[in-house]
């Protein structure tokens, strides 16, 4: 007879879950969320075109009509504009977070002013991860800047999180050893 277990341990390769909700604070304006700056052109130069509080950065299309009139095609984008989203993140628990960015273009996630997750000329949709060890309580500054050049089939961005679960590696670590075979798997989609 044989007994088989399974422990669901990180989080596999897809977008991790939108980050939102009060543990964000613009860096100005009120509410939960970041303070988002969209500007005309790729380089976030020059005045922003439109300035407002944004609850999460989940962009699918153009994300304001300020930015001009979107114009789809198979090639480069024909409206080019970029954002930059600024604010604190009190995480609820301490531990290493994982963050992703899923997206196309160029997109980069600073906190505390560390590189934690990138990418840049990117023509198709991609998922890129990172990590920090965040302290409970603890208020640290967030900034993602995205520019929508480079990508192909309109702009996407979305930024995702996933607060530390210890308790899940510790089931995981006890199941193998308590395991006559303990089998992998890496990169697993759920």
């Amino acid at each position: 007879q044989m007994n088989v277990s399974y422990q669901d341990v990180g989080v596999g390769i897809r977008a991790l879950p939108l980050l939102q909700g009060d543990v964000l604070s613009p860096a100005s304006g009120s509410g939960h969320g970041l303070t988002a700056a969209y500007y005309r052109g790729g380089t976030w130069s020059g005045e922003p075109a439109v300035t407002r509080v944004d609850a999460s950065v989940d962009i699918h299309g153009l994300p304001a009509p300020e930015l001009g009139q979107a114009a789809f095609s198979f090639g480069p984008p024909k409206l080019s504009w970029s954002a930059r989203w600024t604010g604190t993140l009190t995480p609820p628990s301490s531990g290493d977070y994982m963050f992703s960015l899923d997206g196309a273009g160029m997109a980069s996630l600073r906190i505390d002013g560390r590189s934690v997750v990138r990418f840049e000329k990117v023509n198709f949709r991609t998922t890129a991860f990172g990590s920090a060890h965040l302290t409970a309580g603890t208020p640290v500054k967030l900034e993602l800047e995205h520019s929508n050049d480079y990508a192909v089939l309109g702009s996407a961005l979305h930024l995702g999180w996933e607060a530390p679960h210890p308790e899940k590696m510790a089931a995981a670590m006890q199941a193998a050893k308590s395991a006559d075979i303990a089998i992998v798997f890496a990169g697993e989609q759920l």
